[in-house]
């Protein structure tokens, strides 16, 4: 069953208008205080008898109290578990899972770098991933149907040559064609190649290694399978 949470309370947090007028007036005054403005209006009409240590431990605690952290923890993750207990795509569950779950491991290695270093924010950083879950071109679906060295807990390859042969030529094409991908996404910041031109540079290279390769694999039918695969695209 998916629990009724509103979300408004956690949206008002976001916004910052979580704070009742007279925290705000508060913080006013302090952050005079902190300014050494003793003219403003503000830090005249603050308590003189409190030290400012005092003050900021006495909003801080009132912040606490009206942010109340640890309940809008519990409320986020019923609303994730929520999510996942819907009948999502498994694309989608793993987005949250790895977020969502994973935000709290990633905060804690980065946070502790810029305090550490005093290295300020970070820079994106894009990561390209060379795999032949990504290399879609000449395989339907998964990839698992042409990795012959993955049975026998990925030992098959040392007890067959034709298995050898055949997973080192996939990945050579793979390799080709996610270098094609990583290559053609970031020229796409100055010009643009529609899909036609792309699968036409692709087509080329899986060309070219299936030229390179074929006087030294023993395989020729896996060959001719691939190169009419090509053909077909």
């Amino acid at each position: 069953m998916v629990p009724n949470i509103s979300l408004g309370r956690l949206r008002m947090l976001g916004s910052g208008e979580f704070a009742y007028p007279s925290i705000r007036a508060r913080l006013v005054a302090l952050a005079a205080a902190l300014d050494g403005s003793t003219d403003r209006p503000e830090a005249r009409n603050a308590p003189a008898d409190r030290t400012l240590a005092e003050r900021i431990d006495d909003i801080m605690g009132q912040l606490s109290e009206e942010l109340d952290l640890k309940n809008i923890d519990h409320e986020l993750d019923e609303i994730a578990g929520s999510s996942l207990a819907k009948s999502l795509p498994q694309a989608f569950r793993h987005e949250i899972v790895l977020h969502y779950v994973g935000f709290a491991f990633w905060d804690v290695l980065t946070f502790t770098l810029p305090e550490w270093r005093d290295i300020g924010e970070h820079g994106e950083i894009r990561v390209d991933r060379i795999s032949p879950a990504d290399a879609v071109s000449l395989r339907a679906g998964t990839a698992n149907p042409t990795l012959k060295g993955a049975d026998l807990r990925h030992f098959a390859g040392f007890l067959s040559r034709p298995l050898r042969e055949s997973d080192y030529l996939w990945g050579r094409l793979d390799g080709a064609e996610r270098l094609i991908d990583i290559i053609c996404d970031a020229a796409s910041v100055d010009f643009s190649l529609n899909h036609v031109d792309i699968r036409k540079i692709k087509n080329m290279a899986f060309h070219s290694i299936l030229d390179a390769e074929e006087k030294f694999l023993q395989d020729k039918e896996l060959i001719s399978t691939i190169r009419a695969t090509v053909g077909r695209e």
